[in-house]
């Protein structure tokens, strides 16, 4: 994809230029109110998060090589200035920006998606098939995106989705009756999968016995109330965890009558009692989260802790 390479390439031209001096940063500062995003290789989508914070601010970079006191810059006039100057003047850098943005929002929404805390196996196959979906638009407009879908459907297959996934897919009450369900031989493949590998050979009869009724659409199954409770929660995964333990620790605590003669050993328990609370917390917490429903349309690509990423190297290379 050397035409996305070449955008890239021309908008970390930008940022290198921007941030290389003081004066020169002060006044791009000045002009958009904010910093660029700049580009790290270990960064989850930096190419698309540095890209994004250039197109948004597209018409004060504009206003700001156009100003005096841009001209007025010492090196204004020297070929570095003067690349920058044709980048943010040239039409055709901000509409292939855009087309690029277009394109990969929607794969960094899955990226986003899957990464962050909770349970998102049942809605990670309709994600998928919704950044598809804009790279298939794209594709009868343009050519170009054809290698882009290529690559999509490449890692969809090999890295992303597994029988697990269809499986969920089918079992997500959400999408199973929603608009944007599509029979997908993969389904079968993979109910016949867990059947097969997961279910104990004595419940296997019963196991398709309700699949059936699940996927004729019981009303025994879709009452009324199920489909309200669809709309307003999913099922959580629920762990038992036996706080033996912390009770001993607590107890061997509540024996000291001075801290600073607790034994390395209980100062050990001590650490551990402490992490298990924050980590009980924040499995509350996602209990909590995961009882709700997730929407797909409300996923941010905004991302502060990024994971080391390589989909940008594979589209650019």
């Amino acid at each position: 994809m050397i035409w996305v390479q070449e955008i890239f390439y021309e908008a970390k031209g930008l940022i290198d230029y921007f941030y290389r001096s003081v004066i020169v940063l002060q006044l791009m500062r000045q002009f958009t109110d904010r910093d660029l995003k700049y580009p790290c290789k270990i960064r989850f989508a930096s190419n698309f998060l540095m890209l994004q914070s250039i197109v948004e601010v597209e018409e004060k970079l504009r206003l700001l090589v156009a100003s005096a006191e841009w001209r007025g810059l010492r090196n204004s006039r020297s070929f570095e200035a003067s690349r920058v100057l044709n980048t943010i003047q040239r039409e055709s850098f901000w509409i292939e920006s855009k087309e690029i943005l277009m394109f990969m929002e929607p794969i960094v929404r899955v990226f986003r998606f899957v990464d962050g805390d909770g349970l998102t196996s049942g809605y990670l196959y309709e994600a998928m098939e919704r950044a598809r979906r804009v790279l298939e638009q794209l594709k009868e407009t343009d050519n170009r995106y054809e290698q882009i879908l290529k690559i999509f459907d490449k890692r969809r297959d090999e890295n992303s989705l597994s029988q697990i996934h269809y499986a969920a897919a089918i079992l997500n009450i959400a999408y199973y009756c929603g608009p944007r369900f599509k029979k997908n031989l993969k389904f079968k493949e993979a109910t016949e999968f867990i059947g097969d590998t997961l279910v104990p050979q004595a419940e296997r009869g019963d196991f398709y016995e309700q699949l059936a009724s699940y996927q004729m659409k019981s009303s025994l199954i879709f009452s009324s109330s199920a489909m309200i409770m669809m709309e307003k929660c999913r099922p959580p995964n629920h762990v038992v965890l036996q706080p033996v333990r912390e009770i001993e620790v607590l107890e061997m605590l509540h024996k000291q009558k001075k801290r600073n003669r607790l034994s390395a050993e209980i100062l050990v328990d001590l650490v551990y009692v402490r992490m298990k609370s924050l980590m009980m917390e924040k499995k509350a917490t996602l209990e909590q989260k995961n009882m709700l429903p997730i929407n797909l349309d409300n996923i941010s690509v905004y991302y502060d802790d990024e994971n080391v990423e390589d989909i940008d190297r594979e589209i650019v290379g």
